[in-house]
C-alpha cells in the first residue's frame, strides 16, 4: 500500500546549417530527467526516521556508511560493537554508529547513493561534417545521478564460492603494511562484514560514452552515372563504443557485474545503391 509521484523534464534540438554548396555541418542533442518520490509507503513504526522510504526517491540505494578499514585489534575494541556479523579482525570494514548506540545493526543502514537500476539522467549530442563527400559523424551519449555497487565476484569481492581473485583486487588489499589500501583483507573464511551494502563498494555509475564515430566519403554522382548502374555508393569506417570517461575505471559502467562485458569494435564497409 503506497503512493508515489514521478515528475521530470525532456527536450530536444537540432541545428543545420549549409556553409555552401560543397560543405554543411549538423549538431543536435537531448536531455532528459526522470525521478519518482515515495509520497506514502505503509510500513511498521520505524525508531529513526532516516530508516523510513517515504519522501525519499523509489529505489534509491541504501547501507552503511564505511569509515574506512580496522587498523589494529585496539580500535575494534574500542568501536561500535560489530559483532552482529561475525569476528571483526583488522582489516575489515569500520561502520558508521548512525544512531550512536554503539552498536551496528540494521539500524545504522541509510541512505547512501542514487538508484542501480536506472540513471536520472539521461543525454546524448550528435555532431557532423560533410565537405565534397567527404565527412564524419560522431555520437556522444551520457548518464548523470546513477550508482553502482561493486560487488563483482572476483574482480571486487574474491574467493566467495571458490570464486578467484583479481590482480586489482590483490594490488589493492589491506594488510599490516599497507594501512591505507582502498580493498579488505583477503580471506578464504566467510566474511559478512565485508561484502554488506557500504559506501566503500558505493561508485559514481555516471558516463560519457562515444558511442559511435563514423568516417565516410560519398563517390561522385558523375561517377555514378557512369556505371548505370549504381544510384550511389559510400566507403566508411564505423567505430563503436571507442571511448568511455566515468569514474569506475578498470570495468565498464553499463555491464560491470556480468561476465561478458561490452566490446569496442571498428568495421570498414561499402554501401551501395542501386
Amino acid at each position: 500500500v503506497g503512493k508515489m509521484h514521478s515528475y521530470g523534464s525532456d527536450g530536444n534540438f537540432e541545428f543545420f546549417h549549409q556553409i555552401n554548396k560543397d560543405m554543411s555541418f549538423t549538431v543536435r542533442g537531448n536531455y532528459t530527467f526522470s525521478q519518482n518520490i515515495i509520497d506514502y509507503y505503509e510500513e511498521n513504526k520505524l525508531p529513526y526516521d532516516y530508516l523510513s522510504v517515504t519522501g525519499k526517491p523509489f529505489n534509491i540505494l541504501r547501507g552503511y556508511i564505511a569509515e574506512g578499514l580496522f587498523s589494529s585489534k585496539e580500535e575494534i575494541n574500542t568501536s561500535a560493537d560489530q559483532s552482529g556479523f561475525g569476528r571483526i579482525r583488522p582489516g575489515d570494514i569500520k561502520y558508521r554508529d548512525v544512531n550512536g548506540d554503539k552498536k551496528i545493526d540494521a539500524n545504522d543502514k541509510t541512505a547512501i547513493g542514487y538508484s542501480t537500476a536506472a540513471p536520472e539522467i539521461y543525454y546524448s549530442f550528435n555532431f557532423g561534417a560533410e565537405w565534397k563527400g567527404l565527412g564524419f559523424n560522431a555520437l556522444f551519449q551520457g548518464t548523470g545521478h546513477y550508482s553502482a555497487m561493486l560487488n563483482t565476484q572476483s574482480l571486487y569481492w574474491p574467493l566467495i564460492n571458490n570464486t578467484t581473485i583479481s590482480q586489482h583486487y590483490y594490488e589493492n588489499r589491506w594488510t599490516p603494511e599497507t594501512l591505507d589500501a582502498k580493498y579488505p583483507r583477503l580471506t578464504s573464511q566467510s566474511n559478512n562484514n565485508n561484502f554488506q551494502n557500504n559506501t566503500l563498494w558505493l561508485a559514481d555509475r555516471s558516463f560519457l560514452k562515444l558511442r559511435n564515430v563514423e568516417i565516410y566519403y560519398k563517390l561522385p554522382e558523375t561517377w555514378m552515372k557512369r556505371t548505370k548502374i549504381m544510384n550511389n555508393a559510400k566507403i566508411y569506417v564505423r567505430g563503436n563504443d571507442l571511448l568511455c570517461f566515468d569514474h569506475i575505471k578498470i570495468a565498464d559502467p553499463e555491464s560491470y557485474g556480468v561476465k561478458n562485458p561490452l566490446t569496442r569494435s571498428v568495421v570498414a564497409g561499402l554501401t551501395i545503391g542501386f
